[in-house]
Order: C-alpha cells, then structure tokens, then sequence
C-alpha cells in the first residue's frame, strides 16, 4: 500500500504535506495508538528524501502538562537463532565545513530535592566475553586530532562537584588500568599529568598512587622512571612548599616486615660506561635571616635482640 502527498506543478511550490495522527482521548484517557509495522522480514523506512538541502527527522514524544512526558525506545528486536541486529547513530559526511556533532544528554529537573537525568553507555554481556566500549577523537587528516574529555559535573553553591571514577572490575584476575599518551613519529610525544585541583578555601586533594596488597604472594612493585634519552630524563620527587607554615616533609622508607627482614633502601648515583659515575649530595638547604639550616642524620636502627646496623664507609 502507497500514501503520498501530491507533487507541486510550480519551481518555487512546496509538496504537499502527509499527517498520520491517532485519535485524542477522552478526560482522563489516553489517545489512541499509532504503529508502523512491517510484514515477516520486511524493512520500515522512516526518512527524507534526499534534495538540495534534505529534510530534517524528528522522533520524539509528547509535551506532558502534569505527568510524565512518554518514553523513545529506539531498538532492534531479539534474535532466537542468530544474532541481533546492530543499532547505529551517525552524521552524514559533509564537503565543506566542519562535520555535523552527535549529541547524547539526559534531562535536567527543575525539583529542588531531584537529581538530573543519568547517561549509561555499556557493553553487551557474552558467554566467551564482555563486549568493548569504544570512546574516540576524530581523526584529523592534516591537523591535530579530536580530543576526548571526561569531567564530572560542577556543583552548586556549598556542593561538591561529581567524581570521576576510571578502573577496572572484580574477578578472578582483575583487568588492567592503563593510561599512556601515544607515540610520536616526529615530533614530542604527549604529556601525561596527574594532580588534583588547587583550593581557594580548603586543603588540596591528596594524589594517591599505590599497589594493591597480595594474600598469598609477593605484593606488587611500583616503578618511577624517567625516559631514555641522548640525555637521560629527570626524576624530580619534592614536598610542597609552605607560605605561612612549616614545608611538607618527604619520606622514603623501606616496607616492614612482621616475619623477616624489612625493606632496604638503596640510593646510587647512575653508572657509566665511558666517563664518570654521577655525584650523590646529601644536605640541608640554607636557613633565612634568623633562623638555622636544617640538621643532616645519618643511622642505623635498634635492635631488641641482635647488633643494631653498622655505617661505613663503602670501599670500591
């Protein structure tokens, strides 16, 4: 079966316009349903035809004077004995300008006790495995490519603003986490920066790395280094200067151990294989008008049972 509306005889004239509509209800009724269904694996099209400037596709439901406004479900049907169907959302390309964005945003709510609509992106569950999701920039062909930004919400007056939460599941072997900048062919590659933002009012937010604790074997080491190079990177580890107050203070400590030896530490200047070894200073910095540099310990720890630890002199 064929509906159209008729065709304008004029260059300057508009097609004629096609309403389909359900009847309204009554008060305190609901209207009447519309549907579109196709017969036993056929297609329904819903679409504008293609023209200088094609037309634009609205889907959307109804205005709600005093309950909720109705849902949009855009889905494909359940498969018994093969696979479901793929659901795709995408901008046609464009010849000239920048390309046509993709928006996806939940409701906002004027309640004062009620919280914004949520957005939730995930993969499918499988029997072998979990399916992926994919977040991405766009390629650029002469330029810089598209960034990819994941923030949490502001807050309002006396709130705090949302949390961002990146990590990887429970399981029997729990996934890896991993954030790098890509590599470069020409020029420098990315930086990578971690830190928390600075207060006007407050205390600034702790940076937090660790390794997770083991029940049963060797816990997890945590390696800091700086890149290889014509010259070596820098490994720079500084407490945080104090404009009223005292400094932060800095700790390097071996673990403990509740069976056998604690943790060394080990601190050595880099070898060399053709010139000298690099220098190792060990000092307070220089005390200000009126007051004194700071002292310089060197020692070994007590003993309950045993002769505390020796100091000398390395001979090479």
């Amino acid at each position: 079966m064929q509906l159209s509306a008729g065709d304008s005889a004029g260059a300057d004239g508009s097609g004629g316009a096609m309403s389909l509509a359900a009847g309204v209800g009554g008060a305190g009724a609901s209207g009447g349903s519309l549907s579109l269904t196709s017969g036993a694996g056929g297609v329904v099209s819903v679409g504008s035809a293609d023209g200088g400037a094609s037309g634009a596709v609205s889907m959307c439901s109804g205005a709600s004077a005093s309950g909720s406004s109705g849902a949009v479900s855009v889905g494909s049907g359940a498969s018994a004995g093969g696979r479901g169907g793929d659901v795709s959302m995408c901008v046609g390309a464009g010849a000239s300008g920048a390309g046509g964005a993709v928006s996806i945003g939940a409701g906002s709510t004027s309640d004062a006790s009620g919280v914004g609509g949520g957005v939730s992106v995930s993969g499918g569950a499988g029997g072998s495995g979990g399916g992926d999701v994919c977040m991405s920039g766009g390629a650029g062909a002469s330029g810089a490519g598209g960034s990819v930004v994941l923030s949490s919400g502001a807050g309002g007056a006396g709130g705090s603003s949302g949390a961002v939460s990146v990590g990887s599941s429970d399981g029997g072997s729990s996934g890896a986490v991993s954030l790098s900048t890509g590599a470069s062919g020409t020029g420098a590659s990315g930086s990578l920066s971690m830190c928390s933002g600075a207060s006007s009012g407050g205390s600034a937010g702790d940076v937090s790395i660790g390794v997770g604790a083991s029940g049963g074997s060797a816990g997890g080491a945590l390696s800091l280094t700086a890149g290889v190079g014509s010259t070596g990177g820098t490994v720079c580890i500084g407490a945080g200067a104090g404009s009223t107050a005292n400094g932060g203070s800095l700790g390097i400590s071996g673990g403990a151990s509740s069976g056998a030896a604690g943790g060394s530490v080990s601190v050595m200047s880099g070898a060399s294989a053709s010139g000298g070894s690099g220098a190792l200073s060990m000092g307070s910095a220089d005390g200000g008008a009126g007051g004194s540099s700071g002292s310089v310990s060197v020692g070994s720890g007590a003993s309950a049972g045993d002769a505390s630890g020796e100091i000398g002199r390395a001979h090479v």
